[in-house]
C-alpha cells in the first residue's frame, strides 16, 4: 500500500483562484433575502433587521469615523453562517402544536421575541432560509465549471506532490465545490451507481467507502453541491428504505438536476438533541454543524477523518481558519499522536499588517494560534523570524512543520521544498 498523507481544504484554498469569499457569499446572501419581510406591516426583510441586531451590538467595536458602508461594517462582524444560525433559532420561539414532549425546544418554553419579531412572519424565516442555500450552491456551481480555466494551479499542486512520492490523498474537504474530484480522478468517496435504477444520482455505500486500496479517497464533511436527497419516481421502488435512515443524501451525477430537485421537493425539518430546529439542506452551514454531521454520509466521513489523523503522519492543511471546534480538537489529537514524527504543511494568508512576528502572534483565532505553538512545541516560536520571512516558507528546526502564510498560489513557488520537506 502507497503511503497517504491527509488534505484538508478550507474555504480560503479558493479565494485567489475564485474570488469567491464568505464576505462576497454574505453580500449576496443579504441582497437576495431583502424580498422576505419580517411582517406584512415592515419593509424591513427578516434578514435586514438579524443584521441590524448585530450592528446595535457590536456597533460600539466599530469606530465612529469608519466610512464604511453599512453593508461593509455587517460583513466585518458576522457572515452568512452567523444569519443562517439565527434563522434556525427563529422556528424555535414559536409553539409548534405537532410538538411533543422529545422534541420542544427550551427557547419555546422560557423565552419571548422581542418586539421586533413578534410579528414574525414565519413563511419569511423558511423562505430566507432556502434562499441563503440556493445563493451559495449557486455561487460555488459557477465557479466549479471554469475549473480548466481556474483550477490549474490547484492540480498542479497536487499533482506534484503525489508523483514526487508516489503518495495517495485522503482528502477532506470543508468546501461545497468538486475541484478534488475533477483533480484526482481515481478517487473513492463511497457513492455507487444504482443497479437497474435511477440513472441520474448515485447512492452511498458504506462498504465501498471502507475498501483500503491505492485510490484517492474525496470526503465533503460539509457536503457538497451535488448532494440533494434522492429523487424516486413514484412508479419506483426505494429498495434502501430499510437500509438508509431519512436523511441519507445521494450524490446527482451533474448539478442542475441535483438543483432541479431542490426546487421542487419540501422535507421536513430536523431537530438537535435538545430540540433546536435544523433545516435539512444539502450543504451543512450555520454554527450547529455538529448536529448535521449525523446525516449520512457526513457522520462517515468524520470518523474517516479522524482515523486518517491519527493513521496518517503526514497533513496539508490548505486554507483552513479554524472556527470549527470540533475540527479542532481532532487535530489537537493528531498532535498527540504524531509528537515525535510528523510532516505537517500548512498553507495559509497572513496580511502585511498581521504580520509583524517581533511583536505578536501572526495567526488568528486563537485556535489557530494554539495549534501552530503546539506544532512547533513552543509558544514563542515566531519570534526569531523577519518581517521579509513573510515572502518565504518557514520550516521549523526539527523539520516537522512547513508553514506559508502568503497564500495558495504563494506555496507553489516553493513546491519543491514542500515536496522534499514531505519525504
Amino acid at each position: 500500500m502507497k503511503e497517504r498523507i491527509t488534505v484538508l481544504l478550507g474555504a480560503g484554498a479558493m479565494i485567489e483562484a475564485t474570488g469567491v469569499s464568505t464576505k462576497s457569499l454574505t453580500e449576496k446572501v443579504i441582497s437576495k433575502c431583502k424580498k422576505y419581510k419580517i411582517n406584512q406591516e415592515s419593509e424591513k426583510s427578516v434578514v435586514d433587521v438579524i443584521c441590524d441586531k448585530f450592528l446595535s451590538v457590536y456597533n460600539k467595536e466599530i469606530s465612529a469615523e469608519s466610512e464604511a458602508s453599512t453593508i461593509e461594517k455587517i460583513t466585518s462582524i458576522i457572515s452568512f453562517e452567523d444569519i443562517f444560525h439565527v434563522l434556525e433559532l427563529l422556528p424555535n420561539y414559536k409553539k409548534n402544536k405537532y410538538g411533543y414532549k422529545g422534541h420542544i425546544s427550551a427557547y419555546t418554553i422560557f423565552s419571548e421575541l422581542n418586539n421586533e419579531f413578534e410579528k414574525l412572519d414565519m413563511k419569511s424565516v423558511y423562505l430566507s432560509a432556502q434562499e441563503i442555500i440556493d445563493v451559495i450552491n449557486d455561487e460555488i456551481f459557477n465557479y466549479d465549471c471554469e475549473f480548466n480555466k481556474k483550477g490549474k494551479d490547484f492540480k498542479r499542486f497536487f499533482d506534484e506532490i503525489s508523483s514526487e512520492g508516489n503518495y495517495k490523498f485522503d482528502v477532506f474537504n470543508l468546501n461545497y465545490d468538486t475541484w478534488m474530484e475533477q483533480t484526482l480522478k481515481d478517487y473513492n468517496d463511497g457513492f455507487i451507481k444504482i443497479p437497474e435504477g435511477n440513472g441520474k444520482m448515485q447512492r452511498f455505500d458504506i462498504n465501498e467507502y471502507l475498501k483500503e486500496d491505492d485510490r484517492h479517497t474525496i470526503s465533503h464533511l460539509h457536503g457538497q453541491i451535488c448532494f440533494e436527497y434522492p429523487d424516486f419516481k413514484v412508479d419506483e421502488v426505494n429498495r434502501y428504505v430499510y437500509k438508509e435512515s431519512h436523511n441519507t443524501l445521494y450524490k446527482y451525477n451533474n448539478y442542475n438536476d441535483a438543483k432541479d430537485y431542490r426546487l421542487r421537493s419540501a422535507h421536513s425539518g430536523d431537530s438537535t438533541q435538545s430540540g433546536e430546529n435544523l433545516f435539512r439542506t444539502n450543504i451543512v452551514t450555520g454554527l450547529m454543524k455538529t448536529d448535521k454531521l449525523l446525516w449520512n454520509p457526513l457522520n462517515v466521513y468524520h470518523n474517516r477523518f479522524m482515523n486518517a489523523l491519527l493513521k496518517n503522519k503526514r497533513l496539508i492543511l490548505i486554507g483552513y481558519g479554524f472556527s470549527d471546534l470540533y475540527i479542532n480538537s481532532l487535530l489537537y489529537q493528531y498532535n498527540a499522536k504524531h509528537f515525535e514524527d510528523r510532516k505537517m504543511v500548512m498553507i495559509d494568508y497572513v496580511s502585511d499588517d498581521d504580520w509583524q512576528p517581533t511583536i505578536e502572534h501572526p495567526f488568528y483565532p486563537s485556535d489557530k494560534a494554539i495549534f501552530t505553538n503546539l506544532m512547533h512545541k513552543s509558544d514563542h516560536w515566531y519570534e526569531k523570524y523577519m518581517f521579509k520571512d513573510k515572502k518565504n516558507i518557514i520550516i521549523s528546526e526539527d523539520n516537522m512543520v512547513c508553514i506559508c502564510t502568503s497564500g495558495f498560489n504563494s506555496a507553489l513557488n516553493y513546491i519543491e521544498k514542500i515536496k522534499n520537506f514531505l519525504k
